[in-house]
């Protein structure tokens, strides 16, 4: 029959048309089924450098000076261990160092451990913190007063020991004559050294003491004004408060219906049956 013909194809077409609508794409199969090892890698990466940020100096829901404080407090920890691990073996002479990198250590701690992790947090913890730091800059200034006039007095007793006169009063003339005729020549070349290997631990003492105490005066800074930020942050969240409207309770009439005589109707209510 000619009408055959195209009723086939039609048939063949809508019933294309329904499997395709039935059955999925293959890469679709492929998604659901098999995910991707590498978006999950970078899920995870993405997750782990978020935490890291929020733990150190990028926590987006603080200030940016708060986080500019937070990173001069890692700084200042930091340089407070190695103040106590190099200050102690030193005894007496590490005094000042070992009670700068203590300072540094409680302050660094105060931010680091409990700092604040949302916006209108920490004025006090801030403020608790500069002292800690301007305490700790200050012993490092000091430090460096008397590592110059430790090493200038040093380097001026060294010049005077190879001196003839120096030795009057050590060398015994009638045991050790020999003594009194001592070699100039050794006594500066031993000097030298002596001389050397103290410019040496002097310079590299006075550098620390400098880095040390411009890092103290960053933090202290850093915390004034993160310190200030709060301030505001706390005033703001204030006047918002304080714009809200409040919401207040209102008596309302309630209509209770009254029975009337007139618009009273008769109920008939069915009695039980009884035996």
């Amino acid at each position: 029959h000619p009408r055959t013909a195209p009723d086939q194809s039609r048939k063949r077409a809508l019933l294309s048309i329904t499997n395709r609508v039935r059955s999925p794409a293959p890469h679709s199969i492929h998604r659901h089924r098999t995910p991707n090892p590498r978006q999950s890698t970078l899920t995870t990466s993405g997750v782990v450098r978020a935490a890291v940020a929020m733990s150190c100096c990028a926590n987006p829901n603080v200030s940016r000076e708060v986080n500019r404080a937070k990173c001069a407090a890692v700084v200042s920890l930091i340089l407070g261990i190695v103040g106590l691990v190099l200050g102690v073996p030193l005894g007496p002479l590490g005094i000042l160092t070992v009670l700068a990198g203590l300072f540094d250590t409680i302050g660094g701690s105060m931010l680091v451990c409990c700092g604040p992790t949302q916006k209108g947090q920490g004025e006090c913890i801030h403020c608790g913190a500069m002292v800690m730091f301007i305490l700790s800059s200050i012993l490092n200034g000091i430090s460096f007063i008397v590592l110059i006039i430790v090493t200038s007095t040093m380097g001026a007793v060294a010049q005077s020991a190879c001196a003839n006169e120096a030795l009057e009063g050590w060398v015994n003339k009638n045991d050790m004559p020999q003594l009194r005729n001592y070699d100039k020549e050794d006594c500066v070349k031993d000097k030298n050294k002596v001389m050397g290997a103290l410019g040496t631990f002097a310079v590299f003492a006075i550098l620390i003491s400098v880095v040390c105490m411009g890092v103290k005066v960053w933090a202290c800074v850093a915390c004034c004004k993160a310190r200030t930020a709060i301030q505001k942050e706390v005033q703001l969240l204030q006047q918002r408060a304080a714009a809200m409207p409040t919401a207040t309770q209102m008596p309302v009439t309630v209509a209770m219906p009254v029975a009337t005589v007139e618009g009273a109707s008769v109920v008939v209510v069915p009695s039980r049956a009884t035996a």
